[in-house]
């Protein structure tokens, strides 16, 4: 009897992943194996130095070498970094505004590789790096077109093209709106912190947004709350609409603190961007959750770094 050949699996394959936060640094070392879903095997974690370039580039690397001496049997040949700025040529953070003034032009990509020199490294923002996660491993690994929305403190957009990543400057939270006859960014008044801002010009005081969320969640109709949250459905799903009539993809990845309180917006929100798309022959507005909840930036991280190998 003539036997058939044996099919080996598919090596693990490893990558050093950076997650380069505002409050928080992760580094770790995640796994990819046969059936394409990456876990962290190791990671250490800390306080991101702030206003400090070179004591910002000496933790990275430090951290990173911590956790590869933790496990000097995984081999890796990529380093991917998710930072909280504004990146150039995947390489270099140019501006990370949450690190203070003193942190620009700062070369990851080049001092990671010094580091590691067997290895190569790619650097993304990390609403890029988070859409390429979600795309490749996550939410929207069945569908060829997404973008990866994150709506916390501000607003954070990822464009993936062909489970390509099209890792551009964009920032969705920067989009100018017009509101209430202002030129303003978007996540001026849409964002977690926004809305606290929209709650304040609205008389509603000091709010923050779980708290406004919760008021309406109990069924609060209280004129001035109700005329803020329609405020807020309209313009979000303004934006939403926008992107869509721009980009027209199969779905919308969706994360960050507001999506907590999704119970009480997400189908007006819905609704209301598809109303924009009414004149036009586009896909229909489709959210979805974001799979990597808290790991989310280190496996964005790793997407980038594994992205090297194909």
């Amino acid at each position: 009897m003539i036997m058939a050949p044996v099919r080996e699996k598919a090596a693990t394959a490893y990558t050093l992943a950076v997650d380069l936060g505002a409050t928080n640094l992760r580094v770790g070392l995640v796994s990819l194996g046969s059936d394409n879903v990456p876990a962290i095997v190791e990671q250490v974690k800390g306080p991101t130095p702030e206003n400090d370039p070179e004591a910002l580039v000496d933790k990275i690397i430090a951290d990173a070498k911590e956790v590869v001496s933790r496990h000097p049997d995984l081999k890796f040949k990529t380093i991917g970094v998710s930072a909280c700025g504004q990146i150039a040529d995947e390489r270099t953070a140019m501006f990370l505004p949450n690190l203070g003034p003193k942190v620009r032009d700062v070369r990851l990509a080049d001092a990671l590789e010094k580091a590691f020199p067997f290895a190569k490294c790619r650097v993304a923002n990390d609403a890029n790096a988070e859409a390429l996660s979600e795309s490749t491993y996550g939410a929207a690994k069945d569908y060829a077109d997404s973008i990866f929305v994150t709506i916390s403190s501000g607003i954070g957009t990822g464009y993936v093209y062909k489970h390509q990543l099209i890792n551009t400057m964009m920032e969705g939270g920067r989009i100018i709106i017009t509101f209430d006859g202002k030129l303003v960014e978007t996540e001026y008044y849409l964002s977690g912190n926004g809305i606290s801002r929209l709650c304040q010009e609205r008389g509603l005081g000091n709010l923050k947004a779980y708290q406004f969320f919760q008021r309406l969640r109990e069924h609060d109709q209280d004129p001035k709350l109700v005329a803020a949250y329609n405020d807020w459905v309209k313009y979000l799903g303004c934006f939403f609409g926008n992107l869509q009539r721009m980009f027209n993809v199969d779905v919308y990845v969706l994360s960050g603190g507001v999506m907590k309180s999704q119970d009480v917006f997400l189908k007006d929100l819905l609704k209301v961007s598809n109303a924009y798309l009414k004149p036009y022959p586009l896909k229909p507005v489709v959210f979805l959750d974001a799979k990597f909840g808290q790991d989310a930036g280190l496996l964005g991280g790793a997407a980038c770094g594994f992205s090297l190998e194909k």
